[in-house]
């Protein structure tokens, strides 16, 4: 036993060295030392199996001396786990409805299935991690969410999402306890509000949110699109850099629109709460986190002030 265990840590050291071998410190690795970066592991990317390579990453940076955070989403795995349940998903403006029936299902699969996977496979490529959800300790204090939507007229009308919430405040000392420790954060989306009600909180926003708080050096959305398209059906658009105002007019435009709209709100509101930057790209494909954050011309779209 204790050979196989030996030799299963060689094994894995070993796969550590060629990750870095594979992918030489930059220029920019050396600027992020000692940072905080938020990463938004997609629900979208979850689904692509690429949850390995990206501890990898996520390792990678850690022991650059890097201060990664990980908030997760799981749309996609809320909405199979619903159906199943014979529920039918419904969103408004990119955001989910959700009913006392839903939040249940949203807690479940966020907190008692990815979470753990992902601090497992954190574990597993060599990170202290540990799962916290917006509950735990008051950590994502929250207020209801009054949502809209357009109508064929074209006005906005006043809409009942259910449970969903907004971020009020973060408790930052916590993340510091935590990350003074040496432990990853991964961070579920479900936060809570003064009277001790859970609220669905869209992991766009959370994101956004704990990057504005922290200051952090830069906010990474890993998502299943290749970064902001000024023309969604026409890939040729991809926008490699924006200022916050002009990723502002995209939304206003109508060029952003569904998901994106929660994706590009939360990287405005990073940038305007404190964050350095923020940056949206493709999480399917191989190293897609350094190649989001580290090389001189990044994958994706990177947003500044």
């Amino acid at each position: 036993m204790a050979v196989t265990k030996t030799r299963a840590r060689t094994i894995e050291k070993l796969k550590a060295i060629q990750l870095e071998l594979d992918y030489p410190a930059t220029a920019r690795l050396e600027m992020l030392r000692g940072e905080t970066v938020v990463v938004k592991y997609g629900g979208a990317a979850l689904t692509n199996g690429g949850l390995e390579a990206f501890a990898q990453d996520v390792a990678y940076l850690s022991r650059a001396g890097v201060r990664v955070m990980v908030v997760h989403g799981g749309g996609p795995e809320i909405s199979d786990e619903m159906e199943r349940a014979g529920f039918a998903p419904q969103f408004v403006a990119g955001q989910r409805v959700t009913d006392a029936a839903t939040l249940k299902i949203a807690e479940r699969v966020l907190s008692g299935r990815i979470n753990r996977e992902i601090v497992t496979a954190l574990e597993k490529a060599g990170c202290k991690a540990v799962g916290i959800s917006g509950r735990d300790a008051g950590f994502l204090r929250a207020r209801y969410r009054k949502g809209k939507a357009k109508g064929p007229d074209g006005r906005e009308t006043p809409v009942d999402l259910g449970f969903v919430g907004d971020v009020e405040r973060v408790n930052t000392r916590l993340l510091s306890l935590l990350q003074g420790g040496g432990y990853t954060p991964v961070i579920t989306p479900i936060g809570v509000t003064a009277s001790g009600q859970p609220l669905n909180i869209n992991a766009d926003a959370v994101a956004g949110a704990v990057a504005g708080a922290l200051k952090a050096a830069s906010c990474v959305f890993l998502t299943d699109v290749p970064g902001i398209l000024r023309d969604p059906a026409n890939p040729e658009t991809l926008t490699h850099a924006l200022r916050y105002r002009d990723a502002a007019q995209l939304i206003e435009s109508g060029a952003v629109t569904g998901g994106m709209i929660p994706k590009v709100a939360a990287c405005l509101d990073a940038l305007s709460s404190g964050a350095r930057e923020a940056r949206i790209a493709d999480g399917r494909v191989p190293r897609s986190l350094l190649n989001a954050l580290l090389p001189a011309e990044p994958q994706g779209t990177a947003l500044s002030p």
